[in-house]
């Protein structure tokens, strides 16, 4: 099953807390939600066991 761009959003929003700002197709992580460092480790995280894939290797 391959992700849906809602599915996406409801995931960056559920690790990241970020409910107040508009996310879309266009929005840049780090630039525009301001998710870096630990966050964004976090975010990959969450995003790695939401969507059942591996995105970074030992």
């Amino acid at each position: 099953m391959e992700p849906t761009l809602a599915k996406v959003i409801e995931v960056v929003r559920e690790s990241s807390g970020i409910h107040r700002k508009p996310i879309d197709s266009n929005t840049w992580i780090e630039a525009d939600l301001h998710i870096c460092g630990i966050d964004g480790e976090d975010l990959l995280e969450d995003c790695e066991e939401a969507f059942g894939v591996q995105l970074a290797t030992e």
